[in-house]
């Protein structure tokens, strides 16, 4: 931002803004304190909080990031064991109400994951969105693969899989009853085109197609984008899967071994419901100026709250030289918008609000120009 402090210029301020997006119906940002998931309440679209199974997935800190997407709060990690959590949105969902679960109808999702650091031949990662959450199976009579599966019902989704100890693939999976006599729905895959290292961020994205009519196959379309978010080449093409039953989807479910993480959870009705654009940080703006006595000017900003600002002032509009301002002070340091500190006082922390007020001094005949803008 720039102000001319001459009183027979008219001040130019340039406003910063945000991209408007919709929506997504279905919201998880994990903003919990750390601990267990189970219990916890917060996000939008559900009707009940999460449960888990097995070695419960634990809220860690911080959150996970993706380039320019919107994100809140913490993350949810898997342990040493293996463990699933699930969460009702309701028989008749937001996603049902907002007519995206109807046949010849589309849903998108999109999750956010970091595979960690473990090997990855060692660690799970399936996400559904079906009938129920992952197998609470009997140790000892159950297979160790069970963990891979619905307890019941059916399910549309995704599946990390293991390429070799440290690179794994997103696949597309669908779970469904396979007729034996347990009531477990098993994991079928579809194999991605894409590999992805451990230790690495990764946004999923996935478009679900359903079927014309009750007997049509759904299909699954998977995409990884890029920090702006550009869908880009899908790592699932495509696929078609089989006929479910999705007006029976009623739960979000995840499973999760070793120290995978899994954040910004999203259904919506377009791509861009589910990737919505974090909308920038407020650009620092002098609102007014006015002299209190020969080189002395008492400034008023409005910012990001509580952020540190600093002050430089220039000869010309360009500011290639300009100077910080120091030994900044405040006419009421009580009753002022915002806190003065930083090295040599240079310095202007905003308050709750985002409001700052600030005396600078500036020098030059004419007076020199003055700029606000984000400390390092």
């Amino acid at each position: 931002m720039k102000l001319a402090p001459i009183p027979s210029l008219i001040p130019v301020f340039l406003a910063a803004g945000g991209l408007l997006h919709a929506a997504p119906l279905v919201y998880e940002g994990f903003d919990y304190e750390t601990g267990g998931v189970g219990g916890n309440n917060g996000g939008t679209g559900f009707t009940g909080a999460w449960s888990t199974v097995k070695a419960a997935p634990q809220v860690t800190s911080p959150g996970l990031s993706w380039g320019s997407l919107e994100v809140a709060g913490n993350s949810v990690i898997g342990s040493s064991g293996t463990g699933g959590a699930a969460r009702d949105i309701g028989a008749t969902s937001v996603l049902d109400s907002g007519g995206l679960m109807g046949n010849g109808e589309t849903l998108w999702f999109s999750v956010l994951l970091e595979l960690g650091t473990e090997t990855v031949v060692n660690v799970d990662c399936n996400f559904s969105l079906g009938t129920d959450g992952f197998a609470n199976y009997i140790q000892g009579t159950d297979p160790f693969a069970r963990r891979l599966d619905l307890q019941s019902g059916e399910g549309i989704g995704f599946a990390l899989s293991n390429v070799n100890s440290n690179t794994g693939r997103i696949d597309g999976a669908y779970w469904q009853d396979d007729g034996d006599a347990d009531s477990y729905a098993n994991r079928v895959k579809s194999t991605g085109t894409a590999t992805f290292d451990r230790e690495t961020s990764l946004l999923i994205v996935g478009k679900i197609d359903w079927g014309a009519d009750d007997l049509a196959a759904e299909t699954l379309t998977l995409y990884a984008p890029d920090a702006s978010l550009n869908l880009g080449t899908p790592v699932l093409a495509a696929t078609s899967l089989v006929a479910l039953d999705q007006s029976a989807f009623d739960t979000v479910a995840f499973q999760l071994k070793a120290d995978v993480k899994i954040d910004e959870i999203r259904f919506g009705a377009t791509s861009d419901d589910v990737l919505p654009v974090a909308v920038s940080a407020v650009e620092p703006r002098i609102t007014s100026i006015t002299s209190v006595g020969q080189d002395l000017w008492e400034l008023t900003l409005v910012g990001d709250p509580s952020t540190d600002y600093e002050f430089y002032s220039s000869t010309t509009l360009d500011f290639t030289a300009g100077a910080l301002i120091e030994n900044l002070v405040q006419g009421d340091p009580v009753g002022d918008a915002g806190t003065v500190g930083g090295t040599s006082n240079s310095v202007l922390t905003t308050d709750a609000n985002g409001d700052g007020k600030v005396r600078v001094t500036l020098t030059g005949d004419p007076r020199d120009f003055v700029r606000a803008q984000s400390a390092p």
